[in-house]
């Protein structure tokens, strides 16, 4: 039987209790639970990205790293995020409003939790996952795919959802998108067309 990935929810938490709508605005839980699942969650998340870097997979360890910093790091991560977000612009200057709200730490670590959350439960993003995914893609298929490709497509998945979001799109536009990402690795709309159905996306 085939592993599956665990679940990352704590005790007392339900999957709904991560998402932007009850962390900020209508939390379940007091903000030194939060803090305390927030360093939960990073344990986790280091873990996973220190198998995947000894995977050869850099690209999702950094990523998993970075989202999640230590807790003493944060007050200077919001920091640096209030000098370059939220600024008023020219046209609301005389008004002296900021086009975003101001970051607090509050705020950056209840994102992160909400971001952690859904970065655990990626199967693109363990180990266990991509495993999982290299087999639907082979039972599929029959095309065997390495551990990199099933990131290289992840990552344009993604960014078909947000480019394509709530817009048709020509069908030489989007061969166009996935051979321009998938170049290197000798992809062709076929592949995609193939893997998005085994992948159900």
């Amino acid at each position: 039987m085939a592993r599956k990935i665990r679940s990352p929810e704590a005790p007392g938490w339900a999957p709904a209790d991560y998402t932007p709508f009850y962390l900020l605005d209508y939390p379940t839980h007091s903000e030194r639970e939060i803090r305390a699942e927030y360093t939960r969650l990073r344990d986790i998340m280091q873990k996973r990205a220190k198998r995947l870097e000894q995977a050869g997979l850099e690209g999702a360890a950094d990523f998993l790293r970075s989202t999640m910093p230590k807790l003493s790091e944060v007050q200077e991560r919001v920091a640096q995020a209030n000098e370059r977000i939220g600024k008023s612009n020219e046209w609301r200057s005389a008004r002296g409003k900021r086009m975003l709200p101001a970051m607090t730490v509050q705020s950056f670590i209840r994102n992160a939790v909400s971001a952690g959350h859904a970065a655990l439960t990626n199967e693109a993003l363990s180990l266990t996952g991509i495993e999982q995914i290299r087999k639907r893609v082979m039972d599929e298929t029959g095309k065997s795919v390495d551990r990199k490709d099933v990131l290289k497509f992840n990552d344009f998945m993604q960014s078909w959802r947000t480019s394509a979001y709530s817009a048709l799109v020509a069908a030489s536009d989007a061969k166009s998108m996935y051979q321009d990402d998938y170049q290197e690795v000798g992809g062709t709309f076929t592949d995609f067309y193939e893997l998005a159905l085994a992948l159900g996306q």
